[in-house]
């Protein structure tokens, strides 16, 4: 059942970064390029990287808003 429930809270991350993203860059197409290119703000890392754990997408999250206001990255 843990399992279960790790898998569904992945996913969900995944989804709500995904939803954040494509608010941020304004289609889901820009979104899944900006989810596979490397990133400077993210030390080259690509964002997708990321998703696995609950402090990359906190990472993401923190990324998006300041492109969101337009601090640069």
């Amino acid at each position: 059942m843990s399992s279960l429930r790790l898998v569904a809270s992945s996913s969900s991350r995944r989804a709500r970064v995904i939803d954040h993203a494509t608010f941020v860059f304004g289609s889901r197409r820009a979104a899944e390029k900006w989810l596979a290119r490397p990133a400077i703000a993210l030390n080259g890392r690509r964002p997708a990287e990321l998703l696995q754990s609950a402090e990359g997408t906190l990472l993401l999250h923190d990324t998006l808003t300041r492109l969101e206001w337009g601090v640069y990255c």
